[in-house]
């Protein structure tokens, strides 16, 4: 009886202490257009993650390149801290500020480039880089390479 108990007890001990596994990256949503000032767009996002551990941890920072319609818009870098619930999809908040003229690009005339953009209705907007999260001692990096169509255009119906 004693064994059996110290055993159920070292059986428990190692499922309890194992080690943490890597978050997923699930998918960028809710991708908008929150502002519009001159030729500057500003984009909200929310980039979606899973912690399959049943531990709690820390954000603890985020580098990315945000690259619209295959133009190198704007490399974010954010340290802020977070808490990361266990055994749940987590969200990480993406703002970024987009230059209409770098979408365009400097060999289109400017009208012509505007016109395209707003008759297109949308542009391809990519995220890639890394999300850095620690449980306990572990850090992790998860990559991300997400492309999404976000809407920009002018709707006439």
């Amino acid at each position: 009886m004693r064994n059996t108990i110290i055993f159920i007890s070292f059986l428990i001990a190692l499922v309890g202490c194992s080690t943490p596994k890597t978050p997923d990256f699930k998918k960028i949503k809710n991708a908008r257009v929150t502002n519009v000032s001159g030729k500057r767009y500003t984009v909200t996002a929310d980039a979606v993650y899973n912690n399959p551990n049943s531990i709690g941890g820390n954000l603890v920072g985020m580098e990315m390149d945000v690259i619209v319609d295959d133009v190198l818009i704007t490399h974010l870098s954010q340290t802020k801290s977070a808490v990361i619930q266990p055994e749940t999809d987590f969200e990480v908040p993406i703002t970024f500020d987009a230059d209409i003229t770098k979408i365009i690009g400097e060999n289109k005339g400017f009208l012509k480039g505007m016109l395209d953009k707003l008759l297109k209705e949308e542009v391809d907007v990519n995220y890639k880089g890394h999300l850095e999260v620690q449980f306990l001692k572990k850090r992790f990096k998860i990559p991300v390479d997400y492309t999404e169509a976000v809407a920009v255009g002018v709707n006439f119906d």
